[in-house]
């Protein structure tokens, strides 16, 4: 069981295991002793808790979900406006623009949380 639970402080991200790594492991060979301890499904939440909470990994999805949204929006109301025959071409011009606004709109989103996060990040590390 050692053996896992090294792997998975290996898994941790290279500053976090510098600084808790070996502490980690020695609470394991501690808790060894008393039975029914097993902090295992501990370090599987901490990997998970350090590599997307505590980096901007939930970034990325939070952006790509907003695009889905507005460009979703943006499909509603396409299908709700009356497409008269003589406008037709109109129609899928206007689609095509609020696709690319929205793929921009989330690339700007992306881009502002990075940023900013980037920035809280530093300011605790100050």
């Amino acid at each position: 069981m050692r053996w896992l639970y090294r792997i998975l402080i290996l898994l941790h991200p290279p500053a976090f295991r510098k600084q808790f790594g070996d502490e980690m492991l020695w609470i394991f060979d501690q808790s060894r002793s008393e039975p029914g301890q097993s902090l295992v499904g501990d370090a599987m939440v901490s990997v998970l808790r350090q590599w997307v909470v505590r980096r901007a990994i939930w970034i990325y999805p939070t952006a790509a979900a907003i695009a889905s949204l507005i460009f979703s929006f943006c499909s509603t109301l396409a299908r709700i406006r009356p497409a008269l025959p003589a406008h037709s071409e109109d129609l899928g011009e206007m689609m095509l623009v609020l696709s690319a606004s929205a793929i921009v709109v989330a690339l700007s989103l992306t881009i502002l949380f990075s940023v900013v996060w980037f920035r809280i990040s530093r300011a605790r590390r100050a």
